[in-house]
């Protein structure tokens, strides 16, 4: 496996669908900036934002994001 960076140059892309459900507990949200990476047999994307601005206390989110195809 290579788990290292995949070259975005020479792969194609597709739409990753990422569902983000934040608990009810008390101060379960953030300010933050919150990012993903996306790993698969074929490497790995590069940090994906999710939000700049964090997600409050049960916040419910369905983002897509473009990126290449890791596998």
């Amino acid at each position: 496996l290579n788990w290292g960076y995949c070259d975005q140059n020479s792969r194609s892309t597709i739409v990753y669908t990422i569902q983000i459900f934040v608990g009810s507990s008390i101060d379960s949200g953030t300010n933050s900036n919150v990012k993903i990476r996306i790993l698969g047999d074929q490497g790995a994307t590069n940090d994906l934002v999710l939000s700049a601005n964090g997600f409050e206390t049960m916040a419910i989110k369905s983002i897509d994001l473009e990126s290449i195809d890791v596998g």
